[in-house]
């Protein structure tokens, strides 16, 4: 009986090992995303002591810019592909300037200092470690892509949209039409709008946007992104005060 229950306990360990390893090999594979994007003056309101805060002025790009948090493959469990333990914790515990340097280019490395200011606190190698190894791209395209889609958005009508809001407020439905004019009817209805509260005032933080499909190896049109945002499925706009929000500017 006892080696009966040994034999069924490796049994289901082994079955557990390849149902396991099949996730990691579909995140590898991944078609499905969440690109993240930030509106940096709102994140710095409550990180004033992050150095992208600290050196943060109203003519640097980040200013009057949606700004790339990171690309995350779907679903949300696809994390962490065959990183080692220690590096994983270490990334864990927030120790992002002990993690593996960029192996970035020199040009890629430039253009994602300027649209990813959260380099200056090694934000880069923690969205590499924990979300990128499970992209099944190389470093230098996963952020290569990254960086395009983003200058797919910063080029269209929802970046002219909060850049007229700078310090006022805008209605989500606003944001949404802006979507659906750049990148096609339906766009703005997969995009997740997050928010926080600062003293009185709604400010938006950050809008996710959902994807379906191979991204390819370049992306440089609206109608790629809007291939892929309308091939997603259509998701929950975030919470209900973010009917609402105010367009930070730089500053306190």
């Amino acid at each position: 009986m006892r080696i009966f229950s040994i034999v069924v306990m490796g049994g289901v360990l082994a079955l557990l090992g390849v149902l396991y390893t099949g996730a990691a090999g579909q995140a590898a594979g991944a078609k499905d995303y969440v690109l993240a994007l930030s509106w940096q003056p709102a994140f710095c309101e409550t990180h004033r002591d992050k150095l992208e805060c600290l050196t943060q002025t109203s003519t640097r790009f980040d200013a009057k810019a949606l700004v790339l948090h990171g690309l995350w493959p779907q679903p949300k469990g696809a994390v962490y592909c065959d990183v080692d333990s220690k590096v994983k914790a270490q990334d864990k515990a927030g120790k992002w300037d002990k993690l593996p340097a960029s192996t970035l280019s020199a040009s890629s490395w430039a253009v994602l200092q300027k649209v990813m200011p959260g380099t200056q606190s090694h934000l880069n190698r923690h969205e590499w470690i924990k979300h990128g190894t499970c992209s099944g791209m190389s470093q230098e395209r996963y952020f290569k892509t990254s960086a395009q889609l983003l200058a797919l958005v910063n080029r269209s009508s929802v970046r002219t949209l909060l850049k007229s809001r700078l310090g006022t407020l805008v209605m989500r439905k606003d944001i949404v039409a802006a979507f659906d004019k750049a990148f096609g009817a339906g766009a703005g209805k997969r995009v997740v709008f997050k928010c926080q509260k600062v003293g009185a005032r709604w400010v938006l933080t950050e809008m996710r946007l959902h994807l379906s499909g191979a991204l390819g190896s370049t992306l440089s049109g609206k109608a790629d992104l809007g291939r892929l945002l309308l091939a997603a499925e259509p998701v929950s706009p975030g919470r209900a005060e973010c009917g609402v929000m105010t367009i930070d500017p730089v500053g306190y």
